[in-house]
């Protein structure tokens, strides 16, 4: 299972409230929503840049 990374979003008003809406009408949580846009741009920037290096994830410690 891939690990969940928990960070905070700072979006201006009209463009958070413009997502909202679009998860809205597609029935999905606008987190969901956010996640799958971002996977989506992600995947057109390596398939014409080539994939990125993935860095290990931190220990609990935060060492890592």
């Amino acid at each position: 299972m891939a690990t969940i990374v928990q960070m905070p979003l700072r979006l201006q008003h009209e463009l958070a409230t413009k997502v909202r809406m679009i998860s809205a009408a597609n029935n999905v949580p606008m987190n969901a929503y956010i996640a799958t846009v971002l996977a989506e741009h992600v995947a057109d920037w390596e398939a014409r840049h080539g994939g990125l290096p993935m860095l290990p994830p931190k220990d609990e410690e935060g060492t890592g």
